[in-house]
């Protein structure tokens, strides 16, 4: 859309957040020739409608390392798709975080920085009078073209990432 376009033009440089203390603050530059993609927590397109907005999402504070295939592929296309949920529906919450598992290899970009094993989204909306949620998780790892996020129960979601989700 031109929407997208516009935003994307006046995307800002990534940028530290002067916010976070500086033993534990993440760089722009820890990503480099990492073979990580900077992620966004919260997607760019979803905060494009104000310089400000635009500003805070490219906050450090708001990127995760991601793999790119993942990144650039099925992520971004659930992002999408979380966007197309909220035009359709008129209002959504949208909970996304990381997941660290002490089972599987750790990595790091740098003493600060840590690579998650996984990724999650959880989508709560109102259909037909009566709320309801989508789960997603994915392996923070090289996929496949074609591939999508699993969705996931909520109740596996809650007891892997140890959060309970949108009370109800």
């Amino acid at each position: 859309s031109d929407d997208v376009r516009v935003s994307l033009a006046l995307r800002p440089s990534y940028r530290e957040d002067n916010d976070i203390p500086t033993w534990s603050r993440s760089l722009p530059g820890d990503y480099t020739k990492t073979g990580y993609d900077r992620g966004h927590v919260v997607p760019f397109y979803d905060m494009a409608s104000t310089d400000r907005r635009r500003q805070q999402v490219m906050l450090m504070s708001n990127i995760m390392p991601q793999h790119p295939s993942i990144n650039r592929g099925a992520w971004s296309v659930l992002e999408s798709q979380v966007r197309d949920c909220v035009r359709k529906h008129g209002e959504a919450y949208v909970a996304t975080g990381v997941l660290f598992q002490p089972t599987l290899v750790t990595l790091t970009l740098t003493s600060k920085q840590q690579v998650p094993a996984a990724l999650w989204k959880a989508v709560a909306f109102q259909h037909d009078g009566k709320w309801r949620s989508a789960c997603f998780m994915a392996y923070n790892c090289q996929v496949g073209v074609g591939y999508r996020v699993p969705i996931v129960s909520r109740d596996y979601l809650e007891r892997t990432i140890g959060i309970r989700l949108f009370n109800q």
